[in-house]
């Protein structure tokens, strides 16, 4: 990216009126579409935890899919925790716990089971539900090791301080 990386930032589209930037203007570094993208994976998550309401465990599978849409959102919004050590530790919790999750829950079946009828079986359901979680998780964490949010961090302060100083 280097030094012209504000410029590339700042290319606009020529779309209609109005000019479209490639960035959203607070996340420098985090690209609109990928705001976009951990949004809408956040969304389905929260779909997901919304579904077990007629469960009979329905709070503990709810917990299971929002922890990462929690971590989905703060890709989305806030990708800056992300690069501080308490965000590394619990991105790498949620991560672990999830990946055991889906070592217990995994179907022993699914190989005797023809793929027709999959998703008939409660086991075979929970396995590809856990599965999903850890896999969605997984996708924020690049996040916490990109040099670019770190920078972000301290462009997001740096701003803060600007606009108190002009205050």
């Amino acid at each position: 990216m280097g030094r012209d990386h504000a410029a590339d930032v700042l290319k606009p589209s020529l779309i209609g009126v109005e000019m479209i930037y490639s960035c959203h203007p607070t996340q420098n570094t985090v690209c609109a579409h990928m705001t976009i993208f951990y949004t809408i994976l956040m969304l389905i998550m929260l779909v997901f935890a919304g579904l077990q309401y007629n469960d009979e465990n329905g709070v503990y599978w709810a917990i299971i899919y929002l922890v990462p849409a929690m971590a989905l959102g703060l890709a989305a919004f806030v990708p800056h925790q992300f690069a501080t050590w308490i965000g590394r530790i619990l991105l790498g919790a949620a991560i672990i716990v999830l990946g055991f999750g889906v070592y217990v829950y995994w179907p022993k079946e699914l190989t005797t089971i023809p793929v027709a009828q999959w998703f008939e079986h409660v086991s075979i359901n929970q396995g590809f539900g856990v599965a999903i979680a850890y896999l969605f998780t997984s996708l924020t964490l690049p996040l916490a090791f990109r040099r670019s949010t770190r920078r972000l961090k301290k462009a997001t302060q740096a701003e803060s301080v600007e606009a108190t100083i002009a205050q």
